[in-house]
């Protein structure tokens, strides 16, 4: 689970920007904090702003962040990612910082980065414990410096010669700051054992590879594979009550080969090239929290694929067979059925969001424009059914939506606020800085600027 992201220099976010899911002094809505040994995390958190305020940029850095962590997307034009308020930001570092929540303990990735130059220049990984921070690797890539313990991070003289070999390789590297460690270590490589603390190298880019998904408002989150335990049934429900007009869903049997037909070029290459591999590590996740008992079922699986005009159902038994099948959808009384293509925007939206409601994977969603294609009442009981859901899911998102924006639906430690200065710079900040009785009306406090981060509109004092 996330705990804290900061950034720094990036976009319209000059200084040390943090947004934190660590749950505040609120007493109210126990049901949307996960108790932890460790520490109490929030399922929830919305940001707020005036259009341009810098909403997006935050989960821009979350979503750039991740890319390169987990695919080395050094190439990406972002030269001129830098905050540019100032000239003097062009030669500063980008910083991008994760505190991660991962089996009862807390550790602390980053890297930073010279955008104007797209060179590498840190990156570390710390252990938090209480209030002390246990190094398990730094890396300066000025300086060529790689500090790292191999005999704590593994248990055994052939791994330690294995985790040597890994560094050794990371350091040959034609051009030294072509990749973060953390992805050159799980880059085609086998995983560490589970007894040690090397693992924590697969874990951490597992939990970014997989758990962390970012959904723009033009692409879905991880729209090639979304895995799914429901039902039919389940996913007509959801549809219904949400008012779409759908009554029923189709499916029609297809060939593999029909997938290969479509106007997707990254999709068609998905599913030559990384379906199957992608399936396996999915089984896999899903078998090691199943009982063993439970084995063959756990090793089957189904899952949605998505392209812009097209929704696929998947079904991979234990034999490996696929079995392909197109969705469609049956609209009142009308006996025809229709593509997702046919289907309206904000049909398309809620079924991108499905996934969030329905996932038991304990994944991070982060949702940029939440409301976009959706009717208010749509973006407002998609949130309130979120957060009465029961999973084990956190969710981001930034919005409009100022109905939610009521303690008695909330939390004051789930609402956040960004406001950008007269010289263009962002500012992330919590309604919990505020000293707010609990009976305030935060939706009407907020829209006559007693927060900040709403529309000024100069032409009106004209």
């Amino acid at each position: 689970m996330l705990v804290n992201f900061r950034v720094v220099n990036f976009l319209s976010l000059a200084q040390l920007n943090t947004i934190s899911l660590v749950k505040g002094q609120s007493r109210r809505h126990s049901q949307h904090v996960y108790q932890n040994p460790v520490i109490n995390l929030l399922k929830f958190s919305a940001i707020y702003g005036a259009n341009g305020a810098g909403k997006s940029n935050v989960i821009k850095a979350i979503n750039f962040s991740k890319r390169i962590i987990a695919e080395n997307a050094l190439s990406t034009n972002f030269n001129h990612s830098y905050c540019r308020t100032s000239k003097t930001n062009k030669d500063l570092e980008t910083s991008f910082e994760y505190e991660i929540l991962i089996e009862n303990k807390i550790y602390s990735y980053g890297f930073s980065i010279l955008l104007s130059k797209g060179e590498l220049k840190k990156e570390w990984l710390y252990e938090v414990r209480g209030g002390e921070e246990i190094p398990l690797f730094t890396m300066s890539f000025d300086e060529k410096e790689f500090n790292i313990d191999t005999a704590k991070l593994v248990n055994a003289p052939n791994l330690v010669n294995r985790l040597e070999t890994y560094i050794d390789d990371f350091k040959g590297l034609k051009k030294y700051e072509e990749s973060l460690f953390l992805h050159f270590v799980n880059e085609a490589k086998s995983e560490f054992p589970e007894d040690t603390v090397a693992n924590i190298f697969n874990k951490l880019f597992f939990w970014f590879d997989r758990r962390l998904e970012i959904i723009t408002p033009n692409k879905p989150a991880d729209r090639s594979l979304v895995y799914l335990e429901e039902t039919d049934e389940s996913i007509e429900n959801f549809l219904k009550d949400f008012g779409t007009g759908i009554t029923k869903i189709h499916k029609q049997d297809i060939d593999i080969e029909e997938l290969y037909k479509v106007e997707d070029p990254k999709f068609v290459n998905f599913v030559k090239e990384n379906f199957l591999q992608k399936v396996q590590s999915i089984k896999k996740d899903i078998s090691s929290k199943k009982n063993s008992s439970d084995e063959k079922k756990s090793s089957e699986f189904g899952g949605m694929m998505r392209t812009e005009h097209n929704l696929y159902s998947i079904k991979v038994d234990t034999e490996n067979n696929i079995q392909f099948k197109t969705i469609k959808f049956s609209h009142y009384a009308d006996d025809d059925f229709y593509t997702l293509g046919e289907e309206s925007d904000g049909t398309v939206r809620l079924l991108e969001l499905y996934d969030i409601i329905k996932n038991n994977e304990g994944k991070v969603f982060v949702v940029d424009e939440l409301d976009r294609s959706l009717h208010p009442n749509l973006t407002f009981n998609f949130i309130k059914n979120y957060l009465n859901s029961q999973n084990n899911s956190q969710l981001i998102v930034s919005t409009h939506e100022d109905r939610i924006l009521d303690l008695s639906i909330m939390r004051r430690d789930e609402i956040w606020f960004v406001e950008k200065s007269d010289i263009g710079e962002s500012r992330l900040y919590s309604l919990e800085e505020f000293k707010t009785r609990f009976d305030k009306d935060i939706m009407n406090a907020y829209l006559d600027g007693r927060y900040g981060s709403i529309p000024k509109f100069k032409f009106l004092n004209n």
